[in-house]
């Protein structure tokens, strides 16, 4: 996922400079504490995103670490110029051609124990996973990195608020039931 991002704020180029670039990694949820720091409003602590401003025109890409859900599935994270795969659908890993499968969609992840590995700098497609086991000899430092922030990851995941789609309130569903005092078939609620 490398989707271009537009900045503008006219009559504000101290912040958002005309013509600039940055190369660096953002997410989504970096929206909303860049938005509290620029209206000058508290950050709270627990945000899974960071404000962009400190590092926007940087040239050396900061090692953050950047998580990729599907659905509710923790599926890949990126530190840096790595991207670690942990499950992917039969078809997209490696640099997959979404239209010659159409089963993926409905076929179950694929869990990689041993991670599928990208070097996004020089393999931005993701078509060359690189071994794990040459990669942690290599990069022994950003491996334990890796691994130690997606242990952590998942041990802060809470299920605070249930998934609603998952909930079944019968006081909350379409009432058909006479039993309950209740009929979708009442002339009233027809008219």
């Amino acid at each position: 996922m490398r989707i271009p991002g537009f900045f503008v704020w006219e009559g504000r180029q101290d912040i958002i400079k005309p013509g600039e670039i940055s190369q660096q990694v953002y997410s989504l949820m970096d929206i909303l504490p860049t938005t509290l720091h620029l209206t000058k409003s508290a950050i709270p602590a627990n945000l899974d995103g960071i404000n962009i401003m400190p590092n926007l025109y940087e040239k050396e890409i900061k090692n953050r670490f950047i998580h990729y859900y599907r659905g509710g599935a923790f599926y890949a994270i990126r530190y840096g110029k790595w991207k670690f795969h942990l499950w992917t659908r039969p078809g997209e890993d490696c640099g997959f051609l979404w239209y010659k499968y159409k089963f993926m969609w409905t076929a179950p992840p694929v869990e990689h124990k041993n991670f599928l590995i990208f070097d996004l700098n020089q393999d931005p497609g993701e078509r060359h996973p690189i071994p794990t086991e040459k990669f942690m000899e290599q990069h022994p430092e950003d491996f334990k990195a890796v691994i130690d922030e997606i242990v952590a990851h998942k041990e802060s995941m809470k299920n605070i608020y249930p998934n609603q789609l998952e909930i079944s309130d019968p006081d909350g569903m379409v009432c058909c039931d006479k039993s309950r005092n209740c009929d979708c078939r009442d002339k009233k609620v027809i008219e």
